[in-house]
């Protein structure tokens, strides 16, 4: 059975997530408050199941580095053409995307690598 991915699109710039960078609440949060983000915190994050994106562009948004890991080669396909369109757009979006780095594939083979050059740097 063949799926059309026409109609699902990530977007970074329109619509609700959009919205929720104008009018979120930043910190404050639900989100960014369970990931540790406070006044002078502002942690890596790691993503392990990136899906549309939304939270870790709300937590890169706020100055979080931000690793996403995309299982799905249709998903990845889809962030990666949302994230070049956020980078293109210019501005906010694009120092957000310059935050955030999309790796593709299982978490629990990337995680231990991911774990180990934390551990080297």
């Amino acid at each position: 059975m063949k799926q059309s991915l026409g109609k699902l699109r990530v977007d970074f710039v329109c619509g609700a997530v959009a919205h929720r960078l104008r009018f979120g609440g930043g910190r404050g949060q639900a989100l960014a408050k369970a990931m540790g983000l406070r006044a002078g915190k502002t942690p890596s994050v790691i993503d392990a199941t990136a899906g549309l994106g939304r939270d870790s562009f709300l937590l890169a948004s706020l100055g979080a580095q931000v690793t996403l890991i995309e299982r799905s080669e249709q998903m990845h396909t889809l962030l990666v053409q949302g994230m070049e369109r956020a980078r293109q757009e210019g501005g906010e979006f694009s120092e957000i995307m310059d935050r955030m780095t999309l790796l593709q594939g299982d978490a629990k083979d990337l995680l231990p690598g991911l774990f180990a050059e934390a551990i080297l740097d």
